[in-house]
């Protein structure tokens, strides 16, 4: 899923959305975000997966008030950004572990680091 911000064709694989007022637009991507299995269980595949407006076009989505429909998006984007965060310090740790263990693989092949 992507939101464009120019003007695009799409081929008869793929499904675009163009949203009235009433709808935000970061909520409606949350909210197909959140319907992205359900859509993969109904598109069809053969050579990749292919979604059309008969497939989908029956899929409900709650439509909550415009202005709470921004509360849950900057909820969704304080909880998101905590645990992006989160992720992206487990990963800086576990690449430091790796640049430590392939330091101790260098040092004992060049033999500075005894193995027992």
């Amino acid at each position: 899923m992507a939101i464009l911000n120019f003007n695009a064709c799409f081929p008869d694989s793929i499904v675009g959305i163009v949203p009235n007022e009433e709808i935000d637009l970061d909520f409606l991507f949350y909210a197909l975000k959140a319907l992205k299995a359900k859509f993969l269980s109904e598109a069809t595949l053969t050579t990749q997966y292919n979604l059309n407006v008969d497939r989908i076009g029956p899929i409900k989505i709650p439509i909550p008030p415009i202005g709470e429909q921004k509360e849950i998006v900057l909820n969704l984007e304080a909880d998101t950004a905590t645990i992006d965060k989160a992720i992206s310090k487990a990963e800086r740790e576990i690449e430091l572990i790796r640049e430590h263990k392939e330091a101790m693989i260098a040092e004992a092949v060049m033999g500075k680091r005894k193995v027992k």
